[in-house]
């Protein structure tokens, strides 16, 4: 309400620490102005209050599977040029609450997209290639896309191919056809990370259990 800003941090166990932000949201919202990345200087920013994604609703972390999330409805966080190659391998944990209208997930312009499609027809795209597509639901996914290359959905690679759309911004939420949904976990590789891929998905899995 009064637009204060607080880093938050981790807890004893590694996780977010949300008594920390419970007390400081109050009753009322929080959101996120800054998403740091843990390993580098390449955080997620928003500096327009109106744009930024939410974490905390009246007094309450948003979350799924008893895990925070960041709500994106309309709003983007910018994400620096050197977090993005043309071989990055990306880790993504989001869900969409609507399936029938093209939204992204995140876009880094030259280098790729990862969308539901422009058909609005409910599939995974990444875009920058236009590899992989499968089915999907209103349910948290975790997709693995290695750029130009191949998109694993849930563990198990897309194969049909589909056309995606790149969009001329760095972001999370993306900043034309707004991600209707969450982003709960966001990992970026500027290398091939494909005989690591298989043992980071289960990590991931292991700890937001999105599939069997």
């Amino acid at each position: 309400s009064d637009n204060t800003e607080q880093d938050i941090g981790f807890n004893v166990f590694g996780e977010l620490d949300t008594v920390s932000l419970l007390a400081f949201a109050g009753a009322g919202d929080a959101f996120v102005k800054t998403w740091y990345d843990q390993a580098s200087t390449n955080d997620a920013t928003q500096t327009t209050t109106a744009n930024q994604p939410k974490i905390v609703s009246s007094g309450a972390v948003i979350v799924e599977n008893g895990k925070p999330v960041v709500e994106f409805i309309s709003k983007t966080l910018n994400v620096p040029n050197s977090a993005t190659s043309s071989t990055m391998f990306a880790f993504s944990v989001f869900k969409t609450n609507d399936v029938t209208t093209e939204q992204g997930v995140y876009n880094f312009n030259a280098n790729g997209s990862l969308s539901l499609n422009r058909g609005g027809n409910g599939v995974i795209c990444m875009r920058n290639g236009n590899v992989g597509s499968s089915g999907t639901t209103a349910t948290p996914h975790l997709v693995s896309a290695h750029h130009g290359t191949k998109v694993f959905i849930d563990g198990t690679q897309a194969t049909t191919s589909v056309t995606g759309r790149l969009s001329n911004s760095n972001t999370l939420g993306r900043a034309n056809y707004h991600l209707n949904g969450f982003i709960q976990e966001f990992i970026v590789y500027l290398s091939d990370e494909s005989d690591n891929r298989a043992g980071i998905e289960s990590n991931l899995n292991t700890f937001y259990n999105i599939y069997s």
